[in-house]
């Protein structure tokens, strides 16, 4: 797993970061993908769970949601204050180096 803290999350294909539309805070705000400007709504604060788990919230505040919690190819990702909604997931990705109090995390 990954040591609790905060990190970027970033496609390496795509070189675009995972981040809240318009670095909003707020209930069912659609997250995407976009170029790295270092704002909250790009930065992913990681805890880990104990069953091995992790859940990730945003600068904003805001946890990545999904949509009415459906598993289903091409939902909607948004984000959720926290004691209304916890998801938890469970990802491979790929740790880089530091950015002040970040960390970059890639995906494939």
């Amino acid at each position: 797993m990954f040591p609790n803290g905060w990190y970027y999350i970033k496609n390496v294909n795509a070189q675009k970061y995972l981040q809240v539309k318009n670095n909003q805070g707020g209930n069912s705000v659609n997250v995407e993908i976009g170029t790295g400007t270092g704002v909250r709504g790009q930065k992913w604060y990681v805890t880990n769970t104990s069953d091995g788990y992790f859940t990730l919230k945003n600068g904003n505040g805001y946890m990545l949601d999904v949509q009415y919690g459906a598993n289903n190819d091409g939902q909607n990702i948004q984000t959720y204050f926290p004691e209304v909604f916890l998801i938890f997931f469970y990802i491979g990705l790929l740790l880089i180096g530091p950015y002040q109090n970040c960390k970059y995390l890639h995906t494939p």
